[in-house]
C-alpha cells in the first residue's frame, strides 16, 4: 500500500463535471492538504466510485450529493449523502450483502449487479475500516466509512 494524498484541484473538478454536479465548498470548510491514509489509492476511489454511482443513481431532479472527509479520532471518514427516496428500513440490514437489491423491480441491465456495495465493504474492511449506511426514507441517505490513519 501506498499513502494517498487529498486528491488534487484538477482531479475533483475533473470527476464533479463529468458527473454533472457543481462543487461547493462550504465557508467553513477546510482544506485537507496534508492529510495522509496508507491505503492503496485504486481500491479507495473504487469506493468513492461505487457510492457515487449508487447516489447518482438514487438521486432524483434537483437534489443534492454531498461528499465529505473528516478526521474521526484517529482515521478519516468519507461519507456520501444524497437526497431521494432513501432505503427501505426492513432492506437496511442486507444492502451489503452479495446480489441484494431493495427494488426487485431493477434489471441487471439496468440496476447494476448488486455488488458495487459488497465489493466497498470488502475493499473498506480490507484496510481496516469500516463502513456504514443510514437512511431516512424520503429525505436522505448516508453511506460512511471510517480508514485508520
Amino acid at each position: 500500500m501506498k499513502a494517498m494524498n487529498a486528491p488534487s484541484k484538477h482531479t475533483r473538478r475533473t470527476c464533479a463535471g463529468s458527473l454533472g454536479i457543481t462543487r461547493a465548498r462550504p465557508a467553513s470548510s477546510k482544506r485537507c492538504s496534508g492529510w495522509r491514509a496508507d491505503v492503496d489509492p485504486d481500491r479507495i476511489v473504487q469506493v468513492i466510485h461505487n457510492l457515487m454511482a449508487n447516489a447518482v443513481r438514487h438521486t432524483p431532479p434537483g437534489g443534492a450529493i454531498r461528499v465529505t472527509l473528516s478526521r474521526e479520532g484517529h482515521g478519516h471518514r468519507v461519507t456520501v449523502a444524497n437526497t431521494g427516496p432513501g432505503i427501505d428500513p426492513a432492506d437496511l440490514p442486507f444492502i451489503f450483502e452479495r446480489f441484494y437489491r431493495g427494488d426487485r423491480s431493477r434489471s441487471r441491465i439496468i440496476g447494476g449487479s448488486g455488488l458495487g456495495l459488497t465489493i466497498a465493504r470488502k475493499l473498506v474492511e480490507a484496510h481496516g475500516g469500516r463502513i456504514t449506511a443510514e437512511s431516512r426514507p424520503g429525505e436522505e441517505t448516508v453511506f460512511s466509512f471510517d480508514l485508520p490513519r
